[in-house]
Order: C-alpha cells, then sequence, then structure tokens
C-alpha cells in the first residue's frame, strides 16, 4: 500500500505530534511505501526527527509561487491509497484543498484537544467567531473518510453524522525494559516550558518554597521556544523570574535534547503546568519511564491520563502554586509513596503499547480505504461539498490551481515503475534526492 502522511511543522522543530506522526512513518514503511509531507523553508528542509531511510521525504516550500500545483502533484504521483494529515489548526485547510480533485481518502487526525483547536488555532488565527470556526472545521472533517482522536472524550465534538467515522485511541509509546524503582536522582522534570501556552511561571513560584526547604533538588527544563516576539517577551520573563527567586542553582533550563529518553530516567517527578492539552506525550512518557505527575485538574489530555493519588496528583488551577508545593513536597519526603504512584504509572503506561496502537492505525487505514471505494456520495454530502468549495476558494490562496486525478494519470511517475515491494535504502535515497533537489 501507498500511504503519503502529511504533518506541516516536522522541520521546526521537535514538538509531540511531529514525533507521533515520524513515529508511525517509520512504523508503517516496514510493510508500506511511505511519503513524509511537510512544510520547509530556507535551512529546514529535512524532519528534526530522525526518520527511516526507507521513507521518502516530500518538502512543501508553501510560500513560492506555483507550488500548490506542483506539491498537489506531488502527491498524485506518489499513488497514494490513503492521506493522512496530523494537524491542529485551520492551516488544515491549505493542505487538505490539495486533494479536492482527488478520490484519495483522507485520515484526519487531531493533534490536540478540540476547544483548543476552534478557539485558539482556528477562530482566533482565521479572526471568525468561535461558531464559523467549528463549522468550518466541520466542512473540513465531512471531506475526510475517517477521523483520529488522541482521547474518547474528544468524539463529542463532532456532530452525530460525522461521529461514525472517527476513532479514538492514544499515541503509541515504548515502555523501557529495565526500570530502576529504587534509585533518588533528586530531579524534577518539565518538558516545554519555555513555550508560553506551557505555564511554567507557577512551577517556578512553587519551587522558591520548595528549594528554601530542599536545596539538593533541581528543576530541569527541556524545551524549544517559540520564534515569535510573544515567544520570546516569555522566555526573558521566565529567565528573570529564576533569576528574582534565586533558583539559578536549582532550576536548569535546557533546549531541546536528541536523547529524552536519558533524562526521564535521570528524574523522580514530572511536572506539567499547562492548561490545554491534547493528549500529553510528556505525561504518557513520564509514566512509562515510572515518573508520577503532577499536572492540573481539568486539563484534557493531562487529567485523563493522571490519575489523583493513584499514579500521579492534580492540581486545582484556584490554588494552583500552593498545591504544586504541597505534591512536590509530599513526593520528595515520602519515597515509598513516591515509589507506589511511580510503579502504577509504570503499569498504566501498558495503555500505550506500539503493537497494540498500530493496530489501531492499520484498522484504521483500511476502514478508510474500503469506506474510499463503498461510498456513494448522498445529497447532504453533495450539499457539503458544495460549501467547502465555496470555503476554500474564500480562504485558500490560489485555489483551483491544484492538480486532479485525471491531470497526471498519463505522466508515469518514477514512483509508477518501481517495484510493489517496498524501497531498498539506495531507491529511497535517490527517491528522496530527486524531490529534494527541485
Amino acid at each position: 500500500m501507498n500511504i503519503f502522511i502529511f504533518c506541516g511543522p516536522l522541520a521546526f522543530g521537535m514538538g509531540g505530534m511531529e514525533k507521533v506522526a515520524v513515529n508511525l512513518a517509520n512504523y508503517l514503511s516496514i510493510q508500506h511505501r511511505v511519503t513524509l509531507g511537510f512544510f520547509s523553508r530556507k535551512d529546514q528542509i529535512e524532519p528534526a526527527y530522525e526518520v527511516d531511510v526507507k521513507v521518502v521525504l516530500a518538502p512543501w516550500d508553501f510560500k513560492s509561487d506555483g507550488s500548490r500545483l506542483s506539491y498537489s502533484k506531488r502527491i498524485i504521483e506518489s499513488q497514494p491509497d490513503v492521506f493522512i494529515y496530523f494537524g491542529a489548526s485551520s492551516q488544515a485547510l491549505q493542505v487538505i484543498s490539495l486533494l479536492w480533485k482527488c478520490s484519495t481518502p483522507i485520515i484526519m487526525h487531531e493533534g490536540s484537544n478540540p476547544e483548543r483547536v476552534i478557539t485558539t488555532s482556528w477562530a482566533a488565527h482565521r479572526k471568525v467567531t468561535r461558531y464559523e470556526a467549528a463549522w468550518e472545521r466541520e466542512l473540513l472533517y465531512e471531506q475526510a473518510a475517517a477521523i483520529r482522536f488522541t482521547m474518547s472524550e474528544y468524539l463529542k465534538s463532532l456532530p452525530l453524522e460525522l461521529r461514525i467515522k472517527a476513532r479514538a485511541f492514544p499515541n503509541a509509546f515504548s515502555i523501557p525494559d529495565k526500570w530502576e524503582s529504587d534509585k533518588v536522582n533528586k530531579r524534577i522534570i518539565n518538558i516545554g516550558g519555555l513555550k508560553p501556552n506551557k505555564n511554567i511561571k507557577p512551577l517556578l513560584s512553587a519551587c522558591r518554597e520548595l528549594f528554601s526547604v530542599f536545596p539538593d533538588w533541581e528543576l530541569h527544563v527541556f524545551s524549544a521556544t517559540n520564534k515569535t516576539p510573544v515567544g520570546e517577551v516569555y522566555v526573558r520573563e521566565v529567565e528573570q523570574k529564576i533569576a528574582e527567586y534565586g533558583l539559578d542553582a536549582n532550576v536548569f533550563v535546557r533546549g531541546e535534547v536528541n536523547d529524552i529518553d536519558k533524562e526521564y530516567r535521570s528524574s523522580d517527578v514530572h511536572v506539567i503546568t499547562s492548561f490545554s492539552e491534547g493528549l500529553s506525550n510528556a505525561v504518557a512518557e513520564s509514566m512509562t519511564y515510572g515518573l508520577p505527575t503532577i499536572g492540573i485538574k481539568g486539563v484534557p489530555g493531562v487529567d485523563g491520563l493522571v490519575r489523583h493519588g493513584v499514579n500521579g496528583y492534580l492540581a486545582d488551577k484556584e490554588n494552583l502554586e500552593n498545591d504544586l508545593f504541597v505534591y512536590l513536597k509530599a513526593l520528595i519526603l515520602d519515597d515509598k509513596l513516591r515509589r507506589k504512584l511511580a510503579l502504577q504509572a509504570r503499569q498504566d503506561s501498558i495503555m500505550f503499547d506500539p503493537e497494540k496502537i498500530n493496530k489501531e492505525w492499520e484498522s484504521l487505514i483500511h476502514y478508510a480505504v474500503e469506506k474510499n471505494i463503498e461510498e456513494n456520495s448522498s445529497e447532504m454530502e453533495k450539499h457539503y461539498d458544495r460549501m467547502r468549495d465555496n470555503l476554500y476558494r474564500e480562504v485558500v490562496k490560489d485555489f483551483g490551481m491544484e492538480a486532479g486525478d485525471d491531470d497526471v494519470s498519463h505522466e508515469l511517475s518514477r514512483a509508477q515503475q518501481l517495484d510493489e515491494s517496498f524501497l531498498t535504502a539506495q531507491e529511497s535515497r535517490a527517491e528522496r534526492e530527486r524531490w529534494m533537489d527541485e
């Protein structure tokens, strides 16, 4: 089977959704021919995560003139049996509209919680009302043969007619074979804290009091930064807080690292203080390494994984700084309690077993392909098509310049001439270089 996976920000950083997309591409490339698409710009033309050599890379310089036509041809020439889109914002309109002339079935993976997608990542970005954003999202998702969420509660964000083609299952995370439950590192870990939405300031405030009591403990923050004026201001504010609270000897702000697994192994407790998550990779990964997580009650993607007093703790938003201090203090003082929660977190992480999750993906892919073959358009679907066409024409620059199935059917691409077995390393590299040179 030929599978085209697209995840826009792959070359721009080591985010959670990007990691999931690369892991899926690498897994599927064992048995299938996989193309991995993403946005590119100067000096950022390859994924931040390591991609298997069998996976063909397809960067899209989306700001260049005429790129919609060339990239839509690129997609069709790869002869995809299914197109999987990873996204969590209105940017999906720009990508999915590339396939409006194509019969290829689409799987939409929404990589965040629906409320955040509709409000922050859609309505605010498009400068439309929340109602308009929700309607545009519905129009877009109707085009898909299948929809994938990371948590079952997110299914409720869809109308019933779309919910029937949606599935919910968590992301896959490997569970380390070795786990040293008795080791004490005296280290707290936070992932992503230099981004404004991760809300690390309350944690720093709690640490000011915490480290005055336990001066031999440390907080290590591993995070990329938002390369925007707002993001840069936030980083400076975090650095100022660390200095103001006298935490320079206990708080270590570090960038992205290639071996985050090593850092999990060297930690005792994971803390996440963001008010919005999809399904937090950091929480899931912490669980696999036997780290209890302290998160915030009522945050989707966190409190669906963290069970208060069982495998971690959930702080109250209204009493956040104090709760963080109280729960961290309890875990530092009581080794037995910390090990108990850690063991339960590791046992709960079986839900992320890659073998199980990969089977879910394979089932979803086959469902989308079969549904696309069997489906006949109803009058309601034709109505959706007309409204979606109007939406694309309104918001997508150069819409209508895309290629369709018939436009390139006479052009035998290199991919069509290859043997049906998966690509050898040499062939894959040749394919990659062919597209990177264009």
